[in-house]
């Protein structure tokens, strides 16, 4: 996927900003406050309908304005092209896809997949096994279509498990059975994407060193 053109409106210290960027690697530059920071809020804004910053709407509002717009043209690896939008006000938040609003987050995010690093990266590392599950859980999410699913399943199953734990001794045997299926079923794909995961940093790796 391939971001060829980014319009903002109103977000922070932005009233009026269009970029195209590169397809390749792209350098923000400027001084201090001149809203780096924010043109990448505004791409997160767009996939996740919320920023990266924890603030609110009326932070995120540019002051004496209303409302923000961001709209985005972007090329998948098919080639089609297509376009996301989205707005907000102090009621809310709306996003549409070539005119089309989009009321499910999932749906959004496969629309854009992005993750981003800032410097509170190494919390996957200080802060225990949650923020290293949840990155995973996000890559997982773009890379595997039927990951979403199996996950959902999985987790219906441990409710569904624990309900019987103080019920029928048939019906534990039964969820347990299948917790163990599904849970050997994500572990199987959480291994492959590690697998390329660690493959495309040694490459990466090893073309900076030549």
């Amino acid at each position: 996927m391939d971001l060829q053109r980014l319009k903002i409106q109103n977000l922070r210290n932005i009233s009026d900003a269009e970029i195209f960027p590169s397809d390749k690697l792209n350098i923000i530059t400027g001084a201090n406050g001149a809203g780096k920071t924010t043109f990448l809020e505004a791409i997160y804004l767009l996939a996740r309908t919320r920023s990266f910053r924890q603030s609110q709407n009326r932070t995120l509002i540019k002051s004496g304005e209303d409302s923000l717009t961001i709209f985005s043209e972007l090329k998948a690896e098919s080639g089609t092209m297509y376009r996301i939008g989205l707005s907000k006000s102090r009621e809310g938040t709306t996003v549409h896809k070539d005119r089309k609003k989009i009321t499910k987050l999932s749906e959004l995010a496969r629309s854009l997949p992005l993750t981003i690093i800032t410097p509170n990266i190494q919390r996957i590392v200080e802060e225990g096994p949650v923020h290293r599950r949840k990155l995973l859980n996000w890559g997982m999410f773009h890379v595997e279509p039927f990951y979403a699913q199996l996950a959902q399943r999985y987790n219906q199953t441990i409710s569904q498990r624990n309900r019987a734990l103080s019920g029928n001794r048939e019906d534990l045997k039964v969820w347990t059975r299948q917790l163990v299926e599904l849970g050997n079923q994500l572990n199987h794909l959480q291994q492959t994407y590690l697998e390329d995961w660690n493959q495309s940093i040694t490459e990466l790796s090893e073309s900076q060193e030549n």
